[in-house]
């Protein structure tokens, strides 16, 4: 996304080094992580458009307090945040492709 493209300048313009840039994005995969491995579980229980809808929801606030962070003494939370873009990810990846490929094959 255009946010994960400008997080290394945010990072870059707080004066964080990169390695920290790097620990982001290392973060935002091990985020998603435990849902890529329960995803077929939590597909059959809620099914594709929860999951889209939960993982826009979880992507609309990460990106609200991405927008908020303006100094270094807030740069750790950018690590907590990251966590979400591995939820958000699964969720909406994990979901429109199993949705997508059950409908190629009923022909739909």
């Amino acid at each position: 996304t255009l946010a994960d493209s400008l997080l290394p300048l945010q990072i870059e313009a707080l004066k964080g080094s990169r390695q920290f840039s790097g620990m982001t994005t290392l973060v935002s995969i091990l985020g998603g992580l435990p849902v890529f491995y329960h995803s077929k579980a939590i597909y059959l229980r809620f099914g594709p458009w929860w999951m889209i809808r939960v993982g826009s929801l979880i992507l609309s606030f990460r990106l609200l307090i991405l927008a908020t962070i303006f100094n270094l003494a807030d740069l750790n939370y950018i690590l907590v945040v990251q966590l979400l873009h591995g939820i958000t990810f699964a969720l909406v990846y994990t979901s429109s492709t199993e949705y997508l490929q059950r409908a190629v094959k009923n022909g739909n």
